[in-house]
């Protein structure tokens, strides 16, 4: 995907969870990982009907910790639009990428943000890190 800017091209490899959970308070303790990186909240994990409706980036918290911030109501702006989606919402994370830093991280972010165009991200709040002309985000 173009980025707008001069460089090189970067493909990065990503392995999403072995599965998806469902987003409720017992989840997020027993599933979501205690390190930062990137997370998505979608709706019918698996299903044609399937969608994602928020692509998440943390670096200086952990994805747990996010979850519960957008549960408590801590980030309001996303967390209303939360409460109107289907009842069934479910979360999942990146497992393993060959990501090397924070700024890989959110080329990665940045590239699943214009690839879904998810409901609840407000365009252009993941910025990618400048470095690449071109970024490729493939699924193991």
């Amino acid at each position: 995907m173009k980025t707008g800017v001069e460089g090189s091209q970067k493909k990065y490899l990503i392995r999403w969870a072995p599965k998806c959970y469902r987003f409720k308070e017992e989840a997020f303790g027993n599933h979501a990982p205690q390190a930062p990186g990137i997370y998505v909240l979608v709706t019918h994990p698996g299903e044609p009907q399937a969608s994602t409706l928020y692509v998440g980036l943390t670096l200086d918290t952990s994805i747990q910790e996010k979850l519960w911030q957008h549960w408590q109501g801590d980030h309001p702006g996303i967390t209303a639009e939360i409460q109107r989606v289907p009842p069934v919402l479910y979360f999942c994370f990146v497992w393993q990428s060959d990501a090397q830093s924070d700024q890989d991280l959110c080329d990665i972010a940045w590239f699943l943000v214009e690839q879904d165009k998810p409901l609840l991200n407000i365009q252009g709040v993941i910025k990618h890190s400048g470095r690449y002309s071109d970024i490729e985000v493939k699924e193991e």
